[in-house]
This record gives C-alpha cells, structure tokens and sequence, in this order.
C-alpha cells in the first residue's frame, strides 16, 4: 500500500459495520487500498442483502382492561364529558 510519505509498505484498511442499536458487529471488510472512500456503498448493499430490517410490529397489551379503556369501552370511559 502506498502511504503519504511515497513509500509502499505492507498495509490494511479494515472496516466494520455495526449494528447502531446492540453494538455487535454485523460485518468486516479488509482491503489494501489506501483510502476508504469506495468502501462504504458495497458495505452497505452487503448489509442490505444479508441484514434487512425487521419491520416495527406494535404488541396488544396484556391487561384486558387497558384494551377495552382504549377502545372506550371500558364502565369508567361512558362516563367520561
């Protein structure tokens, strides 16, 4: 790899993906070019392919009471002005 001084020397560019909400690193890459630059969009599309997003799913919550309250059918809702 060439460096800035103009010497070439044995040399790595190694870049990790990680996963922003647990932290765990979900890819690597290891070239030996000397900058970064065009390393990123195939990362990317790796992470796209083999990593894609879980769609966000809402939970009915387990208290019957909180159910029915919500839909405003719960004694204390008629009441309400």
């Amino acid at each position: 790899m060439m460096f800035s001084d103009g010497g070439y020397r044995p040399g790595y560019n190694v870049q990790y993906a990680t996963d922003t909400g647990s932290g765990f690193i979900v890819g690597v890459e290891v070239t030996n070019e000397a900058t970064d630059n065009e390393q990123m969009p195939p990362m990317l599309a790796h992470q796209v392919l083999y990593h894609p997003p879980r769609p966000v799913t809402r939970r009915a919550p387990r208290d019957p009471a909180a159910v029915r309250r919500r839909l405003g059918q719960h004694p204390a809702a008629r009441h309400r002005l």
